[in-house]
């Protein structure tokens, strides 16, 4: 069993992602939303309102039905706008004002902590990010 956990990447990356959204959830929770919905904040202010639900969930490897319960919250508190849905059934998600102006204020403790990691990591932050991304791909 040790020799397992030892090699296993998904328990060593789901271990190292607990300990971070840990740490960046404590930085967002004055902003009122954690990791999971900053990140869809980012996603859809990237896509000024061009990306559907299923595009989002696709980049974010979230699937819908998780993604929808987040975007209904984050609706209902005026930080999203979802369009309607278009004859496939798709909706947009688009950032109102109110969420642009809570993703700049929460980005910069956002930005407090992704610095301090990178600190931390020093000179292997940047193969610390390919080996991540490697990793996502390998997966599949």
């Amino acid at each position: 069993m040790r020799r397992i956990h030892e090699r296993c990447f998904a328990m060593k990356a789901r271990s190292a992602a607990r300990r971070l959204e840990r740490r960046y959830d404590a930085a967002l929770k004055p902003h009122g939303i954690g990791l999971s919905q900053f990140s869809l904040l980012t996603a859809a202010e990237a896509t000024k309102g061009k990306a559907t639900i299923s595009d989002i969930a696709a980049a974010l490897g979230l699937d819908r039905s998780t993604l929808s319960r987040t975007l209904a919250a984050l609706e209902q508190r005026g930080l999203l706008r979802l369009g309607a849905e278009t004859r496939h059934r798709a909706r947009h998600v688009e950032i109102t004002p109110q969420g642009r102006a809570l993703l700049a204020e929460a980005e910069r403790d956002w930005e407090r902590v992704q610095s301090a990691i990178e600190a931390r990591l020093g000179s292997e932050a940047s193969a610390a990010e390919k080996a991540l991304a490697r990793l996502s791909d390998a997966a599949g």
